[in-house]
């Protein structure tokens, strides 16, 4: 006997266009605090980003001894298009065009110069907004003072704010709220996507900008001392410090006859450990990157007939993400964290060289 099945019954028009509706009602709450989301991510990315930048502009000045400036790349007409870093010699960092932001600097300076001593020509003060308003958005301000050092404020940007009005809806049959569930549970997947990867480039953006204030901390140690500078490099044997590292791992500074230069190295090296480890806050240690770790060099080279020194610090750490392993210019891999954090690919380090004459 055969039996007739009837044919498989599909959607009816009512339940199409009610999820349809319950579908455009989501979109239309969830796209302005999406939007509001990913304008406050890109600000915050960009002042780390320019807060990196003037910082390797002032430290590099010190190291270089000579004027170093953070400016506009040739053609742009505004801070938005991208800047670098450079001394009119070398470029020591260079930044692309950033999307969908205002950069703007209030004396519409097109260049920002530190001088040997590390501090700026004269003040200045940058404004990180949306190009185009978003209602919630926090803008950024980044100041530079007297001193050369920038820093970094929150404003907030309200404009155009408006309050959609939700209509009430009637009661609900079981397959429109499945179809709802099934279409939340994909939006909420993707923002979770987003937000998990936007908090990993603004860590990874943190953690620069502390390894970049780890290593002109040294610099400017270093330069401080320069009668016992091969203290800071235990010699030609090298120095390194890490999370493990105790004040016991610090050799003793012998060099030269400057007993209160001796000691000021031992305490400058013990500190620099601490601030590697991160500033103490009880019993925690928090402030610094991830295995972060400093290492001092040193090797000599010849300016006309006389020996001077030159002393690289670096400082390494450990990224989030895989990018290109570090090396040297002869591409041989970067000694400074090298096989310490498992995969290449996630050595992160910052480095500059100091040089000194031989005033012994």
């Amino acid at each position: 006997m055969l039996v007739k099945r009837p044919p498989p019954r599909g959607f009816t028009l009512i339940e199409l266009m009610t999820t349809i509706a319950v579908l455009t009602v989501l979109a239309v709450v969830a796209v302005p605090s999406f939007r509001e989301f990913i304008a406050n991510q890109r600000i915050r990315n960009a002042s780390f980003e320019l807060m990196s930048a003037l910082m390797l502009a002032r430290s590099q000045a010190i190291a270089q001894n000579g004027d170093v400036r953070l400016k506009m790349k040739t053609g742009a007409t505004s801070w938005n298009e991208g800047w670098s870093v450079t001394d009119n010699t070398s470029t020591f960092s260079s930044q692309e065009a950033l999307s969908s932001l205002k950069i703007t600097e209030a004396d519409d300076q097109s260049a920002i110069i530190y001088g040997r001593d590390g501090r700026a020509t004269g003040a200045a003060k940058f404004s990180i907004e949306a190009s185009t308003p978003v209602a919630g958005v926090k803008a950024r301000c980044i100041t530079i003072g007297l001193g050369g050092q920038p820093f970094s404020s929150e404003g907030v940007h309200v404009k155009n704010f408006f309050v959609l009005r939700r209509r009430r809806q009637a009661g609900t049959t079981l397959i429109e709220i499945l179809v709802t569930l099934v279409i939340l549970l994909f939006g909420l997947l993707g923002l979770v996507g987003v937000s998990g990867r936007a908090n990993q480039a603004e860590l990874e953006s943190f953690q620069r900008v502390q390894a970049l204030q780890l290593l002109e901390n040294m610099v400017n140690r270093l330069n401080a001392n320069r009668k016992v500078a091969s203290c800071y490099s235990n010699g030609t044997a090298g120095l390194t410090l890490d999370k493990d590292s105790e004040d016991t791992d610090i050799p003793d500074c012998t060099l030269g006859t400057d007993a209160m230069a001796q000691a000021r190295a031992q305490l400058d090296l013990k500190d620099w450990s601490k601030l590697i480890k991160g500033e103490s806050v009880g019993v925690a240690k928090v402030g610094a990157p991830i295995d972060a770790m400093g290492c001092i060099t040193q090797t000599t080279a010849l300016v006309g007939t006389k020996t001077t020194y030159v002393y690289r610090i670096a400082v390494a750490w450990q990224g989030l993400t895989p990018t290109a392993a570090p090396t040297l210019s002869d591409g041989t891999a970067f000694p400074c964290g090298d096989g310490v954090f498992g995969n290449e690919k996630l050595h992160r380090v910052v480095t500059v060289k100091v040089q000194i004459g031989n005033i012994s």
